[in-house]
């Protein structure tokens, strides 16, 4: 039997730790002691250890919660900001259209919906953003329009974030805590190889039992694929109804 896939990109480190504990669990409610099945066990215990390391650090709640605040005062700043220069493009003065026209085709290049990002894309994306829009051209558009004062806002935001996010990152590695990237990308390897495996033993008829426990965990991953999916479509229509 083959599972269905996984986006790991679209999850969570929490919806990570959460697949990997119903996998373990349900491998450990049907085999107590198997020469095949208990080594896959342990593949998953460490990885796991790491993420609830991560998740649970108090520390990293702190940042993560200023960092989120931040986070949604962007998305509006951001969205205003784009909005605000399309509109300039029914302007009576022309002038103001072709400013328009320069900063609408350079939003739209560099993505004009960067906030439905995650944080690290999110800055990434802003920075190209940023790298054209110091531009002779572009930066003249922005006076035309007005908001280069309200553009500067947004770069100090996403500065702040981005601090935030590297601070938040040492202060775990300085208690030996795993970020969030490593604690979620060791568990997703873990939970890879031993589906990997389960599916190669299923596969040989190896183990007795394990096609119904297959069933069993492709359906725990297609439930938390459906959550992920909708997390992330209601983050970006809340940001667009914002």
């Amino acid at each position: 039997m083959k599972v269905t896939n996984i986006p790991f990109y679209l999850y969570s480190i929490e919806e990570t730790d959460e697949l990997g504990r119903e996998i373990k669990s349900k491998l450990t409610q049907k085999w107590v002691d198997h020469v095949l099945i208990t080594p896959l066990i342990n593949d998953l215990e460490q990885p796991l250890q790491l993420t609830q390391q991560a998740i649970g650090s108090s520390t990293k709640q702190l940042h993560t919660d200023t960092i989120s605040s931040l986070d949604q005062q962007f998305n509006r700043s951001f969205i205003g900001f784009r909005d605000i220069i399309y509109s300039y493009a029914y302007s009576p003065e022309s002038e103001e259209r072709e400013a328009s026209a320069v900063l609408s085709q350079i939003l739209k290049n560099n993505d004009d919906k960067l906030y439905a990002a995650g944080y690290v894309a999110q800055g990434a994306k802003f920075n190209s953003l940023d790298v054209d829009l110091n531009t002779p051209a572009a930066k003249t558009a922005l006076n035309i329009l007005h908001v280069t004062n309200w553009y500067s806002e947004m770069k100090t935001m996403v500065s702040e974030i981005s601090n935030l996010i590297s601070e938040r990152d040492e202060n775990q590695s300085n208690k030996d805590i795993p970020t969030d990237k490593q604690a979620k990308t060791a568990l997703q390897d873990a939970i890879d190889n031993v589906l990997r495996d389960l599916q190669t033993y299923a596969r040989r008829n190896q183990v007795e039992g394990l096609t119904q426990i297959l069933t069993e965990i492709d359906q725990s991953i297609k439930r938390i694929n459906t959550n992920a999916r909708a997390r992330k479509s209601r983050k970006e229509n809340s940001i667009g109804s914002s």
